[in-house]
């Protein structure tokens, strides 16, 4: 969920089955991921404190991250974007994950409850990378298993690229990659939808100027809602019953201005 213009996350998020995403890697992912991450290759130690149930605070690399540990099972780190967002909505849409496996949601760097880092230019993807792997070190953890959804499937991937011995499982969910160039696919995919009235508004408003506000954000998230979904009328209001308040505008212009001028290579 990339939401830096209307067109990136129509890409990001647009499935052909009309389910949603949230919804779909919390139901239809439980017994995959089951067999993914079987009992015998859980943490073979017990969690320390810092992976005890509930909401917790790291300081990692300059920047105090809110985590929260919900569910029992193997241990699985859920993902999220990087772009403002927060993780709200994969901790409501992932509920049925809690019966089969232990997870742990954090916000990232800026997003949510997590803190801004005093640099501006440190909102990168490839600071949220190492982000990851401060907060393995600060949980005790070996090696992690890692959920990752959409712009966050790529912070996961580029995770498990730079710290590949640290990588049990890699769960990617409608991943996004960094760097690769969708933009022809999405201009025709939008072509398409143009004048489809379920999409037309969504379109014309994605058209428009980035979001200054917090409260502009969330505005122009719902508007482009209809975008994510093949068939937004009825998945539409699945989402925005999950979705949080108040996304970082903040967040949203310093990351894709960070990752101009960065990389995920090694």
């Amino acid at each position: 969920m990339t939401p830096r213009n209307a067109a990136r996350t129509f890409h990001c998020t647009f499935k052909r089955n009309g389910a949603s995403a949230v919804k779909s890697a919390g139901f239809a992912l439980c017994t995959l991921l089951f067999f993914l991450v079987p009992f015998s290759q859980a943490q073979s130690a017990k969690p320390g404190a810092r992976l005890a149930k509930g909401e917790h605070s790291a300081n990692v690399n300059g920047v105090k991250f809110w985590y929260a540990v919900r569910g029992a099972g193997p241990l699985l780190i859920v993902q999220a974007p990087g772009w403002g967002i927060g993780s709200e909505y994969l901790q409501n849409g992932l509920v049925p994950l809690e019966a089969h496996f232990t997870l742990v949601f954090y916000d990232t760097r800026g997003s949510g409850r997590s803190s801004r880092p005093a640099d501006e230019t440190k909102m990168s993807t490839s600071d949220m990378v190492d982000d990851l792997e401060g907060l393995r070190k600060y949980w005790g953890l070996r090696r992690i298993s890692v959920l990752g959804h959409s712009h966050g499937g790529a912070i996961a991937l580029g995770y498990a690229i730079r710290y590949p011995k640290r990588v049990r499982k890699l769960i990617l969910v409608d991943s996004n990659i960094i760097d690769f160039d969708a933009s022809p696919i999405i201009a025709q995919e939008l072509a398409t939808r143009r004048n489809d009235p379920r999409f037309k508004d969504a379109i014309a408003h994605g058209d428009g100027p980035a979001p200054a506000t917090d409260q502009e954000f969330e505005a122009h998230l719902r508007r482009i809602g209809p975008l994510y979904f093949y068939d937004p009328v009825a998945n539409l209001p699945k989402l925005l019953k999950m979705a949080p308040s108040l996304p970082s505008a903040w967040v949203n212009r310093s990351n894709p201005a960070a990752d101009a001028k960065s990389t995920l290579k090694e």
